[in-house]
């Protein structure tokens, strides 16, 4: 897990929410877990909470390349992938939070943040 992913996961924990990795996931989804690395199609969700529809995206700030005005190719394919999975999780019905790591200095603020995005999202 990377370090941006860890204080997300501290944030969710914070707000009442369980994290387990995706392969503890039972056939009935609880409705209150973020599962860790799932699977979906050909890419990989940091965090979802899967009853809901509800992914959350933790962008490191070197391979997401929210640092630099330039990228290398290994960025750009990074970007490109980026892009794919927020079409096809937009595209199947799914709601995408994306962070990014240097956004992460203000836990307090983010836990606001996250705690009123999630709740104007789903209906818990």
């Amino acid at each position: 897990m990377t370090k941006p992913e860890r204080i997300i996961q501290q944030l969710l924990e914070s707000l009442g929410f369980n994290v387990k990795n995706h392969k503890s996931r039972s056939k009935l989804d609880d409705k209150n877990t973020f599962y860790t690395e799932t699977p979906y199609g050909t890419k990989r969700l940091d965090f979802a909470l899967i009853p809901h529809k509800l992914a959350i995206e933790a962008n490191g700030d070197y391979w997401h390349a929210t640092t630099n005005n330039t990228i290398n190719s290994g960025q750009l394919k990074q970007k490109i992938s980026d892009a794919e999975k927020k079409q096809m999780l937009i595209t199947n019905g799914w709601s995408l939070l994306v962070i990014s790591e240097r956004s992460l200095s203000n836990f307090d603020k983010w836990r606001e943040n996250l705690r009123v995005w999630i709740l104007e999202t789903i209906d818990l």
